[in-house]
């Protein structure tokens, strides 16, 4: 009698090895389980400096007040045509940041009529000119790079070479915009403010 206990105990012992043997060797996943720690988690990535190529222009609407504080009211950022000579740390585009807006309005930034021919990949038009915008999803827009300004085109350089020293200062265009709250996509205009942005040809 206690040699059939005996050999039914070693029966079982073996019938348990051959079923651990079997989950290590078909799958891996249960020794990993069973028998290793779990992996640490990678740490995030320590903040680094970094260059920001824009301009920002804060504007904070006041309801109460029916007004658009825009600041600075004028930044200058730089059309750098020539892959060969450009200098990182220069601003290339601006971006505007809304604060106060209501959820189902929305802000537009026009070129005002007169405005020299600056060219902006522009999203959308706003009575007939080209305009950005921002709804009251969101806060901000970035104009993105200046394509071309009258007598100097990215990659292409001035159409008059010469142009560029016939001022006292970096040659320069002056586009005058405006700021305006509308009371939803398109629709009644209720207060608006007029900055401008200076764009420097470099070099």
């Amino acid at each position: 009698m206690m040699i059939g206990r005996f050999m039914n105990r070693v029966r079982v012992a073996g019938w348990l090895a051959g079923c651990l043997m079997g989950c290590l060797t078909l799958s891996g996943g249960c020794s990993a389980g069973l028998l290793e720690p779990a992996p640490r988690s990678h740490p995030r990535s320590k903040p680094r400096p970094e260059i920001f190529d824009q301009e920002v222009v804060n504007l904070t609407v006041d309801y109460r007040r029916r007004t658009i504080r825009v600041e600075p009211d004028s930044v200058r950022i730089y059309l750098q045509w020539d892959e060969k000579t450009q200098k990182p740390l220069l601003p290339i585009q601006a971006r505007w940041v809304v604060k106060g807006l209501k959820q189902n309005h929305v802000i537009y930034i026009v070129a005002k009529e007169d405005a020299p021919d600056v060219r902006f990949d522009f999203p959308v038009r706003f009575e007939e000119q080209p305009a950005f915008y921002i709804d009251g999803a969101n806060n901000s827009i970035a104009s993105g790079e200046v394509l071309s300004i009258p007598g100097l085109a990215k990659d292409k350089g001035y159409s008059n070479p010469k142009a560029r020293y016939d001022q006292d200062e970096p040659y320069k265009v002056v586009w005058p915009y405006y700021v305006v709250v509308t009371d939803g996509r398109g629709g009644k205009e209720l207060f608006r403010v007029d900055p401008e942005i200076v764009v420097h040809g470099h070099p």
